[in-house]
Parts: structure tokens; C-alpha cells; sequence
């Protein structure tokens, strides 16, 4: 059975949700969760201070799916890389290249998770969910990385460490490469991160 058009009504209300949590997302990326105000964010959304309570009970929830649900498109779109078609070298290359540049344009809402992450304590279970979200990609990149290792397109090892190794990665150039104009500068980060695989055979891209 084909499934119902939405009405103009829910659209309506899925547009004006999103834009209340774009608005969020940017402003607590920016101010983080103390300094940024419901009436900031109502005021860059184009609401009035109510109507962003008839989304989001509270600032907490508010921040909860500003963290979360950006988190989720990120890991989804990285399953679908993964799980897309190609050598798993070349699924690895897109994804490092997709990442890397994601996080170059979202540097600040990145520096937002990892604030959320450490303090836990603030936020409750949040940091917990995160972490859940970003197991799932991390257990899948490990399955690619040992289907890499088995084709001997990859170097011999822990295809556990190699996805972990590269984790860490992300974090790190998010948290301390500053200019994110620099577009040759990413660009030569996709090259390092990608030689974090160890990928055999010569790969032009790593040369």
C-alpha cells in the first residue's frame, strides 16, 4: 500500500521544526548550551518563543536532538558508503574524503558533540548515545577494513585498532586544524587519514 503524501499542514510543521533545530544546532554550536538562549533560537528560526516548545519540551531536549540527530544523518550517510559498491579501498577512499570534508565545513557543530561527550554528567545519558552512534559506523568501518585486509588491498593487522586509529583521527583534526578555508589543507588531510588503512599496491592517493 503506497503511503500518504503528507498534508500541507505536516509540512508545514516538519519545515518549521527543522528550521527551530538549524537554528539550534548553529547557535549552540557557537555560544555552547549555557550562553545560547529558547529566545535566540526562536529569534533566528523566525518563531515566536512558544512555538519552540510545541517541538521541543524543553532546552534540554532541544540540545539533545541538536546533537543527536545530525550525529545519525552523519552515521547513515557513512553506512551508505560503506555499504555501497566498489573494492573496499575504493569505499574507504570516499568515506575518508566525505568525512574529512564534513568535518571541515562542521568543525563547530563537531566541537558541540565532543563538549556534550565530556560532560556526561550535565547531559545525562546523551554521551551514552552518542557513543552508541558512533559504535555503529566504527564496527562497520572494522568489517571493511578486515574485507580490505582479506583482498590484499589493505596492510595485515587489527582492522579493530585501524578503525579505532582512524577515529581518532577525525577527532583530532577537528579539534585543532583552525582554518577551514584552507581547502588544499583538507584535501591533504583526506591523503594522511587515508594512509592511516595502509593500503598496499601503491594507492596513487596516498603517494
Amino acid at each position: 500500500m503506497a503511503s500518504q503524501r503528507p498534508s500541507r499542514v505536516e509540512e508545514r510543521q516538519r519545515e518549521r521544526r527543522r528550521a527551530i533545530l538549524d537554528a539550534a544546532i548553529s547557535l549552540f554550536a557557537r555560544h555552547g548550551f549555557a550562553e545560547t538562549g529558547i529566545s535566540d533560537i526562536a529569534r533566528a528560526a523566525g518563531v515566536s518563543h512558544g512555538t519552540v516548545f510545541l517541538y521541543f519540551p524543553s532546552k534540554d531536549a532541544l540540545f539533545r536532538a541538536a546533537v543527536l540527530e545530525p550525529l545519525e544523518e552523519f552515521a547513515d550517510g557513512s553506512l551508505g558508503v560503506m555499504d555501497g559498491e566498489g573494492r573496499p579501498l575504493e569505499r574507504i577512499r570516499a568515506l575518508v574524503g566525505e568525512q574529512v570534508r564534513g568535518i571541515a565545513a562542521e568543525r563547530s557543530y563537531l566541537q558541540m558533540v565532543q563538549a556534550a561527550v565530556a560532560q556526561a554528567q550535565r547531559f545525562g545519558d546523551l554521551a551514552e548515545d552518542v557513543s552508541t552512534v558512533i559504535d555503529r559506523v566504527v564496527y562497520r568501518l572494522s568489517s571493511l577494513v578486515a574485507e580490505g585486509m582479506d583482498a590484499g588491498e589493505l596492510a595485515p593487522g587489527s582492522s579493530d585498532a585501524v578503525a579505532a586509529s582512524y577515529l581518532a583521527y577525525l577527532n583530532g583534526i577537528g579539534l585543532v586544524i583552525l582554518d577551514r578555508e584552507n581547502t588544499a589543507l583538507w584535501e591533504h588531510l583526506i591523503g594522511q587519514g587515508l594512509r592511516l588503512f595502509a593500503p598496499l599496491k601503491g594507492d596513487r592517493d596516498v603517494e
